[in-house]
C-alpha cells in the first residue's frame, strides 16, 4: 500500500473462500479508521491506567514516608513536589497518589490494586509480544 497515491489502495486476491469473511480482515490502519483509532485509544487507556497503578503501588509500599511527606507539607503543591521526589512519579501518577482515599491502604485494597497492576502489565506485555512477534 505504500506505493499507492494518497487516498488510494490496492488489493491482491490470493484465495477465495465460500465461507463468511471476518470484518477484521478489512480493518487496516489508515488515518481516520474508527476501528483502529478505538484500538489505539483502548491501548492508551490501558497504558495510562497501568502507569497510575504503578504510582499508587509505589505509594502503598512506602505509605509511611508518603503520609509523612504529605502531612509535613504546607500546601498541596508542596505535597505534590514531595511525593513526586520521593516516588519518582510523573504529574499524573503523583496526582493519583494525592487523590487516594485512606481505605486504599487496607491490606485487601492494596492486594486488589497490585493484582490489577499485574494483570495490566501482563496484558500490555502480551500485546507487545503479539505486535513484535
Amino acid at each position: 500500500m505504500s506505493d499507492c497515491p494518497r487516498g488510494e489502495a490496492s488489493l491482491t486476491v490470493t484465495s477465495l473462500s465460500s465461507g463468511p469473511v471476518d470484518d477484521g480482515a478489512f480493518a487496516w490502519p489508515w488515518p481516520g479508521n474508527p476501528h483502529v483509532e478505538e484500538v489505539i485509544s483502548d491501548r492508551q487507556r490501558t497504558i495510562d491506567r497501568s502507569a497510575i497503578l504503578e504510582a499508587i503501588t509505589l505509594a502503598l509500599d512506602r505509605r509511611t514516608e508518603v503520609l509523612a511527606a504529605i502531612a509535613s507539607s504546607t500546601v498541596v503543591d508542596d505535597a505534590r513536589t514531595a511525593v513526586a521526589g520521593l516516588l519518582g512519579t510523573d504529574e499524573v501518577g503523583t496526582d493519583a497518589v494525592l487523590a487516594m482515599q485512606l481505605r486504599k491502604f487496607t491490606r485487601f485494597e492494596r492486594e486488589k490494586i497490585r493484582d490489577e497492576a499485574e494483570n495490566l502489565r501482563a496484558l500490555l506485555d502480551n500485546a507487545n509480544d503479539a505486535t513484535n512477534g
